[in-house]
């Protein structure tokens, strides 16, 4: 899947209703990503986020690896 960011759509001037159909892009693919595939994509390794929620490496690679564990399940 190719990535783009935000701030390089905006710059392409897109009008309110180019803008709407990206982001519903976005909220959709978010929603399908799994928790590393998320977390690559923010480029934080599994360390940074273990420190960040007060985990371990272990912990978090766990939870990567259920495979019931999509970004939908967690909202």
């Amino acid at each position: 899947m190719k990535m783009h960011k935000w701030a390089d759509l905006k710059k392409a001037h897109l009008d309110p209703e180019q803008i709407a159909r990206v982001d519903r892009k976005v909220a959709t693919e978010l929603v399908e990503m799994s928790l590393a595939d998320l977390r690559r994509e923010l480029g934080v390794t599994q360390v940074d986020l273990a420190q960040a929620a007060e985990m371990t490496q272990g912990q978090i690679s766990s939870l990567e690896h259920r495979t019931d564990h999509l970004v939908s399940t967690l909202r």
